[in-house]
């Protein structure tokens, strides 16, 4: 067997965890005349583990690999040649995942998961190759060692014959570990090398996508910070409401929940102009009008659904055909009786008359056809392209996002071309919005600083989400051959589309089982057909149909979904009790502050919190806990636990000034005896050990 990647992905489905599975490695094409190897993809099947925890994404690993080994062990070539499960594990070059964490902690159980497999392996080879003297005296000290840890001969012979066994197989995976690391420490440097490669990369498209996300986030807070004012808010109905009340505190709500800017713009046009239930939206309308147009249908891009760079193509096209898409609106409107827009509708009237709005469009599009648009081209344009060889692309794009960050005229002069505004100098892939953009230059004065900080904020996410490739990682500094044993493909949009066709087929056939969607997209995507006409016999044909029909009456898609009703029973009691046991505690430490608060004197005097003194933290932090019942500008928390002793005080006496002056309430406290006032000049810092507030 050949040393092969693996890729994982996972989405929910109605509430269930739904886990696919891939693996990467070279294999013949099985076609007569063609004895080429190639790197292929190997569907294994969709699982349905009980949560996404990493630990139980790895035992859906080994559950697969497993039976996978047993099936084929079980077949007519398995029993000829069985498969050994560590040698199986002992193969592994790489995984290919996101970049969510639990993802990232995958990749390190799969690392230490094969470690110990490849251990085991060259454990049980050094069994094989030793002389029978050797190995009784290696077997006669462990079993030394075993009964002595029970305490002796006679408490062995106490022990039940499942306990003996237990300890037996024990003591043996310890011979086998043992001997597999005296067997490793003999190897070269360069044996080793190869024993220890594991690469766990990132998808390539998940790379640009949060590089869009993070240029996004960094933008829309370019606006406070460079003291402009920003795009207006596309606020919902109910939070309209609530903006328009008299309620300071609804209004000051509703605009901090509210969305505002290029994306916002571009999610509810999505909703209208492309919405995702083809019984909503408007876009057969919207056809219909830039038919009668323009002489052509204009699809919006499909922003209700998760796509790669799609609200960039949706920034480019309400850029180039600007005017249209106000006019339909308009039309939208006339044509109902009430002659008024929906509330999403004004939403987006009013963004795509709304200039700082529009300034983030055109960064948006900027930013992809300066970079997203040639990336993707680059990622996707050779499939035997691997996924460890694009340090250099991302280098490049790194390279290139400084450029424009240190002169934003490559893309906005006047004389501005792809020449020097795209990566590699690539024609524009839709040069009627840069065309348009510029058109529009007069009326967007704060472009060139908003599309600085959209590639300041993607170049800190290309930082990020590129760190296995940097200098002095495994994969710069691993040999060509090395990248090549761990071959994987650029991106993880193969499984991608298994999670998709799992929804697709489910509203297809409802009843359809999962294993059986399964077999079928496995045996279309994994070349199971040539490989049958190759290499099956009539014996291998009668093991498969005897295979059918076990499972096909075996009940296994009930046992699967029983199964799964007990996981999630399970997960329920223990986060019920982990809840209560957290209220449990909540409530203490709520009754210990407040048996603290009421016996508090605070001090209201500036001038004396503002005196050097020796007290401690926690009693600062009571002090601004005191506060904390009226006044709302008390900072959280969590931001309080890591105040150091001069910001604690800056806090109190800011609290103290504000309740001075009549900016919040006096807090009602119920005072216990008489209380002792808190002195500040007579507290010592370890006089007291008080407990942290939470």
């Amino acid at each position: 067997m050949s040393d092969f990647a693996l890729a994982g992905d996972g989405t929910q489905h109605k509430h269930i965890e739904q886990a696919a599975h891939m693996a990467y490695y070279k294999a013949p094409s099985y076609t007569d005349g063609d004895t080429t190897v190639k790197n292929v993809h190997r569907f294994l099947g969709i699982s349905t583990p009980a949560d996404h925890k990493a630990q139980t994404q790895l035992n859906e690993w080994v559950n697969t690999i497993r039976d996978l080994c047993i099936l084929f062990n079980a077949s007519p070539a398995g029993n000829s040649n069985p498969i050994d499960v560590d040698e199986v594990w002992a193969k592994l070059r790489g995984y290919m995942s996101d970049h969510a964490a639990d993802q990232i902690s995958l990749g390190e159980l799969l690392k230490e998961f094969t470690a110990i497999c490849k251990q085991q392996v060259r454990g049980k080879q050094a069994i094989l190759d030793m002389s029978a003297v050797l190995l009784l005296f290696i077997v006669s000290e462990c079993c030394d060692d075993k009964i002595a840890s029970v305490g002796g001969i006679e408490s062995w012979n106490k022990l039940s014959k499942e306990e003996q066994d237990e300890l037996d197989a024990k003591a043996y995976d310890q011979i086998i570990l043992r001997l597999g690391e005296d067997a490793y420490l003999d190897l070269s440097p360069e044996e080793r090398r190869l024993v220890n490669l594991f690469i766990h990369a990132g998808c390539c498209m998940h790379k640009e996508l949060n590089s869009c996300s993070g240029g996004n986030k960094s933008m829309t807070a370019w606006w406070s910070k460079a003291g402009f004012i920003g795009p207006i808010k596309l606020m919902n109905r109910d939070n309209s409401a609530a903006a328009a009340s008299d309620s300071s505190t609804a209004r000051n709500r509703a605009l901090n929940v509210s969305g505002a800017g290029g994306v916002k713009l571009t999610s509810l046009a999505g909703a209208i102009f492309n919405h995702k239930d083809d019984k909503k939206g408007q876009q057969d309308s919207l056809q219909t009008f830039m038919l009668t147009k323009l002489g052509y249908r204009v699809p919006f891009p499909d922003t209700s659904n998760i796509r790669y760079h799609s609200h960039c193509n949706a920034a480019s096209e309400l850029l180039v055909h600007l005017p249209l898409y106000r006019e339909f609106l308009e039309l939208v409107r006339d044509k109902k009786e009430s002659g008024s827009f929906n509330h999403m509708e004004q939403n987006v009237y009013k963004a795509l008359h709304d200039i700082p709005t529009l300034t983030e469009l055109a960064a948006l599009s900027l930013y992809s056809q300066s970079i997203c648009i040639t990336y993707m081209k680059q990622v996707r344009g050779n499939p035997e392209t691997s996924a460890l060889d694009l340090g250099p692309l991302h280098d490049d794009v790194k390279s290139h996002c400084k450029k424009i960050i240190e002169n934003p005229g490559l893309l906005l002069d006047l004389d501005a071309t792809y020449v020097s505004g795209a990566l590699y100098s690539k024609p524009w892939e839709r040069p009627e919005a840069f065309y348009a953009i510029h058109s529009m230059l007069p009326t967007l004065p704060h472009l060139s600083g908003a599309l600085v900080a959209f590639f300041e904020g993607a170049l800190e996410t290309w930082e990020r989400f590129t760190s296995e490739h940097a200098a002095d990682g495994i994969i710069a500094q691993s040999t060509a051959e090395e990248r090549a044993r761990a071959w994987m493909p650029t991106t993880n949009d193969p499984l991608e589309g298994a999670c998709g066709d799992v929804r697709v087929w489910k509203r297809k056939a409802p009843n359809m089982t999962l294993a059986t969607f399964n077999a079928r997209k496995m045996y279309k995507q994994n070349n199971t057909d040539a490989y049958i006409e190759k290499n099956f016999g009539p014996e291998h044909h009668k093991f498969v149909i005897k295979i059918g029909r076990d499972r096909s009456n075996g009940q296994a898609e009930q046992k699967r979904l029983i199964a799964l009703g007990q996981a999630d029973k399970q997960v329920a009691v223990a986060n019920k009790a982990k809840k209560t046991a957290t209220k449990a505690r909540n409530d203490s430490r709520q009754k210990n502050l407040e048996a603290k608060l009421a016996k508090l004197v605070p001090i209201l005097d500036v001038s004396k919190l503002a005196e050097k003194n020796p007290a401690i933290n926690d009693l600062l932090k009571l002090q601004l806990e005191w506060h904390r019942l009226t006044d709302s500008s008390i900072p959280p928390k969590g931001q309080v636990s890591k105040f150091n002793k001069e910001a604690l005080k800056k806090a109190l006496i800011e609290a103290v000034t504000r309740l001075n002056n009549g900016e919040v309430d006096f807090p009602e406290v119920g005072v216990e005896g008489s209380g002792e006032e808190f002195d500040l000049e007579q507290v010592s810092g370890g006089e007291e050990d008080e407990e942290e507030l939470s």
